[in-house]
């Protein structure tokens, strides 16, 4: 089973297109929205895992996912420069951005501070 195959079988995921991304980001509760980019780029497994730990530890985090062939149009509308991306997202801003695999802490941090932010 494929990484992104997993974490929606395992979680509450919704995908966010283009059109969708705006509302997804409006939205009062806390998420998270991973971009992709390349199916094939092996740090995307890794992406994918984190995304799941942070729905396991964050529960009340909203999770969404950017369709394959969306890539270019996200990374213009929230300035993302490398894929796969983390997008942490609260009342119609993007929080805090984290773009390719970085270190547990990085992600720990983020999810914390959204989860404050009011």
């Amino acid at each position: 089973m494929k990484p992104l195959e997993r974490l929606r079988d395992r979680h509450a995921v919704t995908a966010v297109d283009i059109d969708g991304a705006t509302a997804f980001t409006r939205d009062a509760a806390p998420g998270v929205l991973l971009l992709p980019g390349d199916p094939t780029r092996p740090e995307l497994t890794d992406v994918a895992v984190v995304l799941g730990e942070l729905a396991t530890r964050f529960p009340r985090f909203r999770l969404g996912i950017a369709p394959e062939g969306d890539e270019a149009a996200m990374r213009v509308r929230f300035g993302v420069t490398a894929f796969p991306a983390l997008l942490f997202v609260r009342g119609g801003e993007v929080v805090t951005s984290i773009a390719r695999m970085q270190a547990w802490s990085a992600y720990e941090s983020a999810a914390r501070a959204l989860e404050v932010q009011r």
